[in-house]
Formats: structure tokens, sequence, C-alpha cells
């Protein structure tokens, strides 16, 4: 969830370290949708995601990537009924940009990202919050909160944003922001190779080093599996798990003696014939059956 915050203060603006100081949230109630307005406890503010990463954006953009980080923030702190936090402005352009904008004061606004555990006041109630604090019904109460995120940003946060990530929690926003970016951002499917106007010629030379690779893997007596393997249209990949798989079944335990009789004995040249029966078959209807054609 975002929030504009309408009362932003700035302090003790630092020309050489870029930075300035914020009023980055107050327990002022703020219209966030849903007809009673919202009061942040800032008492009751979780930094411990925020702490891992205290970035600042440019108004709440979540898709821009790299470019969208604007600054950082040091740790906010509370003073009274306000949150305080100092900001300092990248050396990047966007950064560049939003610290010319602060110090010429032409953006004195800040938003907050944030997921909050709602207390609901219904009409005609109250809630008595630290400090005697008092917030009449119907609102809406927020004691805890994470902090995810600061903005600079011109407006406050957009109120059908708001609705939809009202009551939900912040791994879900974002989870659904990047859907919403990749399949935004997702070109249309490529369709397989087997669907795509490939020239007969063509296909029939992959098709021949695929048959030949596959049989070029496999040893002598596991000849006549690799013919199958790339009869039926197996990938090298496939078929090459497939000859490993079958070349171990074959080997005997180890450790483990030989019980004489139990093994069928082996039949000479039988591991070629698979090869010499694919010798009698024409090439153009080899070719047929390798790329799936019936």
């Amino acid at each position: 969830m975002n929030r504009g915050v309408a009362e932003t203060e700035i302090r003790s603006l630092d020309e050489k370290t870029r930075s300035a100081e914020f009023v980055i949230a107050t327990q002022s109630g703020v219209d966030v949708g849903g007809g009673a307005p919202e009061y942040l406890i800032v008492k009751g503010v979780d930094l411990s995601r925020f702490a891992k990463n205290p970035m600042v954006l440019d108004a709440h953009d979540y898709w821009g990537g790299t470019r969208a980080v604007v600054g950082r923030s040091d740790m906010p702190h509370v003073e009274g009924s306000h949150l305080v936090a100092r900001i300092y402005f990248a050396d990047t352009v966007r950064g560049e940009e939003a610290w010319k904008l602060v110090r010429g004061g032409f953006l004195r606004t800040t938003s907050v990202g944030y997921v909050p555990h709602v207390t609901t006041i219904e009409e005609g109630k109250e809630w008595a919050g630290p400090d005697g604090f008092v917030v009449k019904g119907p609102a809406r109460v927020a004691e805890k909160w994470k902090l995810y995120e600061i903005s600079m940003a011109p407006l406050p946060a957009d109120e059908d944003v708001c609705m939809r990530a009202r009551g939900r929690k912040g791994e879900e926003i974002m989870a659904d922001l990047v859907k919403q970016e990749t399949a935004e951002k997702l070109p249309e499917a490529v369709p397989p190779p087997a669907e795509r106007d490939i020239p007969e010629e063509l296909r029939a030379r992959v098709e021949k080093a695929r048959v030949e690779t596959i049989r070029a893997i496999a040893p002598p007596a596991l000849r006549g599996l690799a013919d199958r393997l790339a009869l039926e249209g197996k990938t090298l990949d496939e078929a090459r798990s497939a000859l490993l798989v079958a070349y171990a079944a074959s080997m005997p335990p180890v450790g483990t003696p030989e019980v004489p009789g139990i093994a069928p004995p082996a039949t000479p040249g039988a591991a070629d014939r698979a090869s010499e029966e694919l010798k009698n078959v024409p090439a153009e209807a080899l070719i047929r059956c390798l790329a799936g054609d019936n």
C-alpha cells in the first residue's frame, strides 16, 4: 500500500552530502480508499525489511528496475507523532533530477510504501492509542505496519492501487506487481521449430546430424538402442540419458558375484541388426519418420 503524506517537512538540507531530512509519515488520517481515513501509528512501524535495503524510489516506480532508485535513506526514527528520515540522493540522472527539485524547493512531498495490520473502528466508537492519541470512527488504525520503501512523490498514492492492496501481505502485493509486469513485457510465444517454415533441405541435414550423433555416442553393444532412439525422434540429451541408463543396467553390480545361468547369453550380432534393417529403409522415408511426418 502507498500513502501520500499531506504535511511533509524538509529539514536541514545538506549540499555537501546531497541529503535532506524529511518527515516521511505522520499520524494524520489519510484517505486511502474505502470511505474511512487510515491512521498510521508511527511507533508501530516495523523497519526490519526496510533496513535490509533502505531504498528511495521515484514515485513508487516498482517496475523501473535500478533506474527507479533515486537515493537511499538512513534508518527512520520516531519524533513524537512523526517518522523522520534523512534521504541521500544518488549521483544518477533521476537522482540528480530529484535532488535539484528538492534543493530548489519544487519537491517537498514524500510517500511511503507499506503493509498495515489494520484495526477497523466503527462509527460512534473510539480508539485510544499511545501518548493520548485518540481516533474516532469510522476509521482504520494501523497499530503495526511494515515499511517497504520511501518515495519522492509529487502527488499522493493512487487510490485504486491502495484498494487493491488493502488487507493483503506485502509479498502478495509485490508478487502481483511482478506478474503484471511480466505479462506486459513478455514477447509473444515463439512456435516450436516443427511449426516454423524451415526449408526441407535444412530439416533433412539437421535430422541426419542428429541421427549420426546419437549413433556415434552409443557403445557398440547399444547401437540397436541408439537406432531406436533416433527413430523415435529423441533429442540428443534424451538419447544420451537413455543410453547411460542402459549402459549402467548392463554392468554387473560392484562386489556382487555373477550367478551362472541367470543372465541369458548374448546373441552375437544382435546389437547391429537394427542398424542393418535401417539400411534397407529409403532415406526419404527415414527422414519423414525422424521429422515426425506421417
